[in-house]
């Protein structure tokens, strides 16, 4: 895996450049800026290794944390699995439920997985999924409440979206016209240190709100569970962008991988990113990337190259 760095920005206006093939034209360098704000993760390492990990590009802050796969040779044809893989993990995390804002008359579903490894094999086997349906159970809850406003004014932002991260499960709801925000989190996926996810993707952005900016970056905080039912104010933040020269790296320690509650060795991952055969099918997994910083608060040691949750409940 790699990581994408600046090693030197630009102070030229995107806005002033010539349009050019994959971007736009600087005349003050006489160069090519590459548009990576478009691109999938792996176009980008794909032109990263084609420019000999030095290029000049258009980034956002988003793309800065991410972690990106090795580059694919021009021969490497992507399997169908992988590309109805890239669709999803491209599509927002968790399931959503606006019904969630309510006190429920129907306890939510929850999928009950696990998963076994065997280190000593690239076989990986996990268990048949069980659908539990709670309508039956006495299923305790714990409200995560809140407000979400714009970065620069007290306003409320609606639609919004907040997941609830356990290792095994997710629960996710929106933010509402006013801003403000409840999910049910079953008791049992609340432990002494606990994901939360503010993605906004589907947020609504007045013209005025978004001028000169890309997006609202995605936060990750990790709470205990006293801070689980503390009502959050939370204010959005710029996704920014940043021109320049860029170059990647591969990262030092690679992130960890679980399954369903379950850590697997980071080499089955590898073998499915290099389309080679896994028994586990992250294709047709919902993923959750967390960076190492949040990661290692969320997962401990085992985590400082980051972490990266996979499961079988798929995102709605």
């Amino acid at each position: 895996m790699r990581k994408i760095e600046f090693t030197h920005k630009c102070s030229e206006n995107w806005d002033g450049m010539k349009p050019h093939a994959q971007g736009k034209f600087c005349s003050q360098c006489d160069k090519s800026v590459v548009d990576f704000t478009d691109k999938t993760a792996q176009e980008i390492s794909n032109l990263m290794s084609k420019h000999k990990n030095n290029l000049c590009a258009r980034m956002t802050s988003e793309q800065l944390k991410m972690i990106y796969p090795e580059p694919q040779s021009p021969t490497f044809k992507l399997p169908y699995s992988k590309i109805a893989s890239t669709v999803m993990i491209a599509a927002s995390i968790g399931i959503s439920s606006t019904a969630q804002q309510q006190e429920p008359s129907l306890n939510p579903s929850l999928n009950q997985t696990q998963a076994s490894t065997d280190s000593m094999s690239n076989a990986v086997s996990v268990k048949k999924e069980s659908v539990i349906n709670n309508e039956n159970q006495n299923v305790e809850f714990v409200k995560l409440r809140g407000l979400i406003t714009f970065p620069d004014s007290d306003d409320p932002l609606p639609n919004v979206k907040i997941t609830f991260y356990g290792l095994a499960n997710f629960v996710s709801t929106y933010s509402l016209e006013d801003g403000t925000f409840l999910l049910n989190v079953p008791k049992n996926l609340v432990s002494d240190k606990n994901l939360v996810s503010y993605t906004f993707d589907d947020a609504q952005l007045p013209e005025e709100y978004v001028k000169g900016y890309f997006h609202y970056e995605s936060i990750d905080v990790v709470l205990n569970e006293r801070e689980v039912q503390v009502y959050h104010k939370l204010k959005a933040r710029h996704a920014e962008e940043y021109l320049g020269v860029s170059s990647s790296f591969i990262v030092d320690k690679n992130p960890a991988i679980v399954v369903n509650g379950e850590k697997v060795p980071y080499r089955f991952y590898k073998r499915f990113l290099a389309g080679k055969s896994v028994d586990i099918n992250f294709s047709q997994m919902t993923r959750k990337y967390v960076e190492f910083n949040v990661a290692e608060k969320f997962y401990g040691n085992r985590a400082a190259g980051g972490l990266i949750l996979f499961y079988n409940q798929i995102a709605e």
